[in-house]
């Protein structure tokens, strides 16, 4: 799978300057391809899962407030997406597992 994304990544970035009509989507593309090949693939080839905003706080189990709060505070450090806030899973784990603890005692 990784492979594949290289090969699409590397023919993109090659080929982009001929698609005028559509630049703006094959460049967006690129850096999406390339954010996920920087991340790297798990060990079983598999992509990296990201979250939204709403789907960080499910998973976090948290409500908006908390959620602006621990950007305030540094604790949720969220990646741009197009102006959109998106987590990595590997970022929300941790602080997941930190509630977790918390929760218990």
């Amino acid at each position: 799978m990784v492979s594949l994304l290289q090969a699409i990544y590397g023919q993109l970035k090659t080929n982009y300057n001929q698609q005028e009509a559509h630049k703006e989507q094959v460049q967006e593309l690129c850096q999406l391809l390339r954010i996920y090949l920087e991340r790297g693939a798990d060990r079983q080839g598999e992509l990296p899962r990201w979250y939204s905003k709403d789907e960080a706080m499910r998973y976090l189990r948290i409500e908006k407030s908390t959620y602006y709060r621990w950007i305030a505070e540094g604790k949720l450090k969220p990646r741009d997406n197009g102006g959109q806030d998106c987590f990595l899973e590997e970022d929300l784990v941790p602080v997941r597992e930190k509630r977790k603890y918390r929760e218990r005692g």
